[in-house]
């Protein structure tokens, strides 16, 4: 029986975010031996998406794509990051701790790695949109991909911080927009918001609104 620890590093590039591909000798069902490959990213540690809310509105970033000869219209996100988890002492995003609420009891992710990802929405926010998050919420999480890509994803609902400035933002995203909850399904009809990541979070964000 194979095992997460029998995959050998093929490439790897350290480069921006952390990216390696690891491969595995396999023996399918017909007794066909191949190479099975598994992309990691982040050292493996869970990405998060935000969804952040403001009255009847949710924020989406346009995103400039190589592959896309147009903008991608999507939700936030972003990779953790070592200073996500530090000690709150020493945590810039310690005020969340406070407020907030873990609600969810997750095969994917445990309870430090919720705090994390809320700390990791918190620090993304601001660095692309200048938004602060005055309180967290995890809402569930999600697998990129169970064959090839088993990055796990973690879905943070946001308030933002209506109190506090917005600062400058980081020139990561061309720019962002706030966008009514009730022109979602029109834009998705559309294919105007088709990013695999944006649809996974707003089908939990829908499922927790209906609870």
């Amino acid at each position: 029986m194979s095992s997460h620890q029998d995959f050998e590093a093929l490439y790897e590039s350290t480069q921006g975010t952390h990216v390696r591909l690891d491969g595995a000798h396999r023996v399918d069902p017909a007794g066909n031996h191949y190479v099975h490959h598994r992309l990691v990213t982040a050292h493996g540690q869970p990405g998060a998406v935000i969804l952040a809310v403001q009255g009847a509105e949710v924020l989406f970033a346009h995103a400039r794509r190589d592959y896309l000869a147009h903008l991608s219209l999507e939700l936030p996100r972003g990779s953790w990051e070592p200073v996500d988890s530090v000690s709150p002492e020493k945590q810039e995003l310690h005020y969340l701790l406070e407020s907030r609420q873990l609600t969810i009891d997750s095969d994917l992710l445990d309870d430090q790695e919720q705090i994390a990802l809320c700390n990791t929405a918190a620090r993304e926010l601001r660095e692309e949109t200048g938004y602060r998050i005055g309180r967290a919420q995890v809402l569930g999480a999600y697998v990129t991909d169970t064959s090839i890509y088993p990055q796990r994803v973690g879905v943070i609902q946001c308030v933002v911080d209506t109190d506090r400035s917005r600062t400058a933002a980081d020139g990561e995203l061309v720019g962002s927009i706030w966008i009514p909850f009730a022109d979602l399904p029109g834009l998705i009809a559309q294919g105007k918001i088709a990013d695999a990541h944006s649809l996974a979070a707003l089908a939990l964000w829908q499922v927790s609104m209906s609870h």
